[in-house]
């Protein structure tokens, strides 16, 4: 159950051909900006499936699962209902904010939503009645809030000067030994062969911040998607019996097939094997393990002396020792949220839901007195301010204040 306001007003009847057209190709591509997607939707909402069809026909650089179009990619189809189903119109939005189903996991889902409901219900009448104590409160809690990431990266070239990609303009960034660098108009970073250059290995890496995340497009069409505080070293141009990159935070890959020509993804502690298949690797140095997600194909898992072949749906889980465990039947949405711009956690402790907000909001966490006990499980979209987020947690009797990037969480 969500319930949403927004701060835009319906415009949307009139409006250019070639915005809305810019709109589906940024959706398509997971690269629509917050302020852009809340009008696509009431866009889409008016239009309906026909129009909406016809336009992204019109769209150009679509992603390379739109390579059997005009029949859209089901999970294209599967974010689209969802997001639309969860999409409030302007005319029926309340006052009260955002607020999606988060309580503590010893309830089962359905009490939860239940639960929220009511919730929203008594929310919204304090605030009317109360509005100005709360207004003063949250002042005093909230000294500042603090915006949610977005599409930031560095582009670290062979000779190390760095590109900072949300800087720059659309077009050829650099000449990489046979391949041209290229920003593309969707924000991605792509590369193209030039046919010619120096001979030999040249490898180029992308850097998201805390704050940040970005996609690339491989030299051998491969793509990948970088959460916050992540990497990916690469060659410019795959040459040989493999091809090979590293990575440290979060990837989420999508292999061009081959299977003649294995995909390896390396991390400090663990190997990756593919040869063409769509996959999530956590490998954030302040987990307890690098877990690695298999959602289509196969892949084999290497640490140390041990290994283990995924099937879809599971999960590899490489602990410190460069032990595996391996898990069946796995939950992918938890796992794929960050990518689809979410936050879905499911019964995580305070600790593990915190180092996601701390690492997408780039903020420091400080708790004071006994963290709060207790597993946790909801949904909240990523593109809001962290106080979003918090005032979820508060419904489960954990209290925040923000003060510029420092977040203090204490028992209620």
């Amino acid at each position: 159950m969500s319930v949403f306001i927004c701060r835009w007003s319906v415009y949307i009847l009139g409006m250019e051909k070639e915005k809305i057209i810019a709109w589906i190709g940024g959706y398509a591509a997971g690269t629509l900006t917050p302020g852009d997607e809340a009008p696509f939707l009431e866009w889409y909402r008016q239009a309906g499936l026909e129009e909406f069809h016809q336009l992204l026909a019109a769209c150009k650089d679509l992603p390379e699962s739109f390579s059997r179009f005009p029949e859209m990619p089901e999970d294209f189809k599967a974010r689209l209902e969802r997001d639309i189903r969860n999409f409030e119109p302007a005319e029926k939005q309340k006052t009260f904010g955002i607020i999606y189903s988060f309580q503590k996991s010893r309830w089962w889902w359905a009490a939860a939503s239940a639960v929220i409901i009511s919730a929203a219900g008594y929310f919204y009448s304090a605030q009317k009645n109360n509005k100005k104590q709360t207004d003063t409160a949250h002042v005093s809690r909230f000294k500042n809030d603090v915006a949610p990431g977005g599409n930031k990266a560095i582009l670290t070239l062979s000779n190390g000067s760095m590109v900072v990609l949300d800087s720059v303009h659309v077009g050829t960034l650099a000449i990489q030994g046979k391949a041209k660098v290229l920003k593309l108009d969707s924000g991605r970073l792509s590369y193209s062969p030039t046919g010619g250059g120096q001979v030999g290995a040249v490898y180029n890496t992308l850097t998201t911040p805390r704050g940040g995340q970005y996609q690339l497009d491989l030299p051998d069409g491969s793509r990948a998607w970088l959460d916050a505080a992540s990497s990916i070293t690469y060659p410019t141009a795959f040459t040989g019996a493999e091809r090979k990159v590293d990575i440290t935070g979060q990837v989420y890959f999508e292999v061009a097939k081959n299977k003649d020509w294995p995909f390896i993804v390396e991390t400090k502690d663990v190997h990756v094997q593919v040869l063409g298949t769509h996959f999530n690797v956590n490998s954030y140095d302040d987990e307890i393990a690098v877990r690695t997600t298999l959602l289509e194909g196969s892949i084999r898992i290497s640490s140390g002396n041990n290994s283990a072949l995924l099937a879809p749906g599971q999960q590899a889980a490489v602990n410190k020792n460069r032990e595996i465990e391996l898990l069946k039947e796995v939950d992918t949405e938890p796992v794929m949220a960050w990518k689809n711009g979410l936050f879905n956690f499911k019964s995580q402790d305070i600790e593990a839901v915190m180092r996601q907000v701390s690492r997408w909001y780039d903020v420091e966490i400080v708790y004071d007195g006994e963290k709060p006990a207790g597993h946790f499980s909801g949904m909240v979209n990523r593109n809001t301010n962290v106080s979003t987020v918090l005032k979820m947690l508060e419904l489960s009797n954990v209290q925040f204040t923000i003060e510029g990037k420092k977040i203090t969480i204490m028992n209620k």
